[in-house]
């Protein structure tokens, strides 16, 4: 069987890290898998780049478009509602004609965000393969927002969208009509890692008729295992007494990970005397794992930051010196971070949110307590840190369940299981083999094209984002004083001049002052 795995990049972030995880198991299993990336930074040679953005040249029109609609009409347009990632779909890169996914049997999508678009992977359908899509997050089944902050409109369509402050074009609610009429009448298979993203993928209003398969992430149970705790500690260099509280994210400013909640928490946590007795003697350690942006010194606590670390076996490590992982998501599907700790004995504390309760069972193997009650996470916490025995009982639970049941090979064993279904029920049709070899040049090139409905509304949203990132441009340019500054000028008069030719009405006034500017810089 030949299956190839296609994400946006191959070990960078938590998705890819899932994706990489289950090409790696599906090869381990007699699987020909092939994982297609457009960015790669592994040295792996099943793994294989396209190539992406021109990113050294910050004026390529597609490029430049993306990056206008994505800063100037939804970055700036946010509301506190939320401020997790919200991407725009277009433009993307055709992957069809590639040996790796014409000689494949079965395509595999996974987190394909400025990857995949709903135009190419409408192509991909149209190979006549099965194609089964593993979601990672919410994405794909709305007009923009990777976590809906509670917003049901997906279900419907993506109209008034409240992540958005300024939205005068629809623009969320285009591209889920893109994806509607697109993938309509397309056999498509549709897996995600937890209960929660099936029941979202079973509620709205793309993947409704779907066949809907929940199959857990993996984790390398031969890396992430339980070790000496003491042991840990000592090569961390954290007092093997110490009690370690760890948390991670690669973005702790980004409000659905719950940091400003852990933060209320440890402080309500220090009114048990005993509890700020052990601080006030440096007793408690907060760990930490990742690009963490917020002060993690604000949290009162001794503290080790340990950045970002690309060593699993250090990774597993720290889980196993910590004691206590908290888990403060407001959000969440099926996180590796929760996997891994507790594959390390280290019993997790979190908010009952998303996929988190289809691991962590209260009392059992973790603890749970209502989302956002950051009272209850308070007392989660105490009670943990005073009770070793307990910490100790839920650890090793936790080990048994996650090397039980989450390991690469049952992971594999039941895709391959869906696979091969798919492969034995599927009315395909006859496969045209193109033997590129591996990806030209052609394939480094961005195209912007469009679904049906956002290509009516194309040139007006470009429009709304130009004038806003107007002021932004022209300060740019007038303060490039090398050799380049004429280059930059006359491409980016030639932007406007093809936003100028795209418009069926007269050119406003604020964009011929921009290009009379651009002119005269």
């Amino acid at each position: 069987m030949r299956s190839v795995i296609v994400n946006t990049f191959d070990i960078s972030g938590g998705a890819a890290r899932a994706a990489n995880r289950l090409h790696c198991a599906l090869k381990g299993n007699s699987v020909e898998s092939t994982m297609v990336v457009m960015s790669k930074s592994s040295p792996d040679p099943s793994v294989h780049e396209t190539g992406g953005y021109t990113v050294d040249d910050k004026f390529d029109q597609n490029y430049f478009i993306r990056k206008l609609i994505q800063r100037f009409y939804i970055d700036a347009s946010r509301t506190n509602l939320s401020n997790t990632l919200f991407s725009f779909s277009y433009p993307g890169i055709d992957i069809t004609s590639t040996s790796f996914i014409q000689s494949a049997d079965i395509i595999n999508l996974h987190w394909v965000g400025w990857f995949q678009t709903p135009a190419t992977i409408h192509k991909l359908f149209n190979l006549g393969k099965p194609v089964v899509w593993t979601l990672h997050d919410m994405n794909p089944l709305t007009g923009g927002c990777h976590y809906s902050a509670g917003c049901d409109c997906y279900i419907r369509e993506c109209q008034d969208c409240p992540q958005l402050s300024s939205d005068p074009h629809s623009l969320p609610n285009a591209i889920l009509k893109d994806k509607l009429e697109l993938f309509e009448g397309y056999p498509l298979t549709i897996v995600t890692p937890s209960h929660w993203l099936a029941n979202c993928a079973r509620k709205s209003s793309l993947f409704k008729s779907c066949r809907i398969e929940v199959i857990p992430n993996c984790i390398e149970t031969d890396i992430f295992a339980a070790t000496s705790k003491d042991e840990a500690k000592t090569a961390l260099g954290i007092d093997p007494q110490n009690i370690v509280l760890m948390f991670g994210a690669d973005t702790s400013n980004e409000k659905r990970k719950g940091f400003a909640e852990l933060e209320a928490a440890i402080a309500m946590m220090r009114d048990s005397p005993p509890i700020e007795d052990m601080i006030s003697h440096n007793r408690i350690t907060i760990l930490t794992l990742g690009p963490l942006t917020a002060d993690i010194s604000k949290l009162g606590l001794h503290n080790k930051a340990m950045g970002t670390v690309n060593d699993d076996a250090l990774i597993a490590r720290a889980y196993s010196a910590a004691d206590i992982f908290v888990l403060p998501s407001l959000e969440d599907n099926l996180p590796n971070m929760m996997l891994e700790s507790m594959a390390c004995g280290t019993p997790v504390l979190a908010f009952d949110t998303g996929g988190i309760h289809d691991v962590v069972v209260d009392g059992m193997n973790g603890r749970l307590v209502p989302t956002g009650d950051v009272v209850a996470m308070a007392h989660g916490l105490i009670e943990l840190v005073m009770d070793r025995s307990l910490r100790e009982r839920l650890g090793a639970a936790s080990t048994a369940l996650v090397h039980g049941e989450y390991s690469p090979k049952i992971q594999a064993g039941r895709y391959i299981a869906l696979f091969e279904d798919l492969l034995n029920t599927s009315a395909r049709a006859p496969r045209t083999m193109n033997n590129t070899g591996s990806f030209g040049k052609e394939f480094d090139q961005v195209k912007m094209e469009c679904g049906p409905v956002f290509d009516t509304i194309r040139h007006k949203v470009m429009f709304h984002a130009f004038l806003r990132a107007m002021p932004e441009i022209y300060q740019s340019v007038i303060e490039k004083r090398d050799s380049t500054k004429e280059e930059m000028i006359h491409k980016l008069v030639g932007e406007v001049d093809s936003l100028r030719n795209s418009f069926s009405w007269r050119l406003t006034a604020p964009l011929r002052k921009l290009q009379d500017l651009f002119r005269k810089a």
